[in-house]
């Protein structure tokens, strides 16, 4: 399985939970711009703050019907409504076929690995903000520890976690 990257792209203003019609065409204008099909391709999004250079993860999703059916319904303009001032942006990663680099339909499979990629982010963007605010797939995340590797350590790390830590160097994720 191969995923994309695109994005950032910043979000059109939500007005009482609403984006502007136009807006939102042109949004879509400019992630199709990027790659082609891009709006109705499945997979993984992030909405993110932008303060300066820094982006910080504020809701990771996933689509099985493709990005534009998904990411501006109503419950979802509710999340990025709630996040702190700042410029609202979000990153696609799409499935994709390795050899053509194109954007597959949906199946079974393609959904199991989207599911997977996107328990994986959700992770991942917790490490970067415990406040993100995904309602399912965190309590494992948030819960889960391996001493040395995966959540807070209380004391000094016996050799065992100091070892493991070293075989999978879970500060350099990827």
């Amino acid at each position: 399985m191969q995923f994309g990257t695109y994005g950032p792209f910043e979000v059109p203003e939500i007005i009482e939970l609403k984006i502007d019609s136009k807006q939102k065409a042109d949004f879509w204008s400019n992630v199709d711009a990027k790659k082609n099909g891009l709006s109705a391709a499945l997979g993984v999004y992030i909405f993110s703050i932008k303060y300066g250079d820094r982006l910080t993860p504020w809701y990771v999703g996933k689509t099985s019907n493709g990005f534009k059916s998904e990411i501006f319904q109503l419950h979802k303009l509710a999340k990025y409504d709630s996040c702190p001032n700042g410029k609202r942006q979000i990153h696609l990663i799409p499935i994709m076929t390795p050899k053509r680099q194109s954007f597959p339909k949906y199946s079974a499979y393609s959904s199991a690995q989207i599911d997977l990629l996107e328990t994986a982010i959700i992770g991942i963007a917790l490490r970067a903000n415990p406040n993100v605010k995904n309602d399912k797939k965190t309590k494992w995340h948030k819960n889960c520890v391996v001493p040395g590797v995966i959540g807070k350590m209380q004391g000094r790390p016996s050799r065992a976690a100091s070892t493991l830590r070293q075989v999978l160097k879970p500060d350099n994720i990827g």
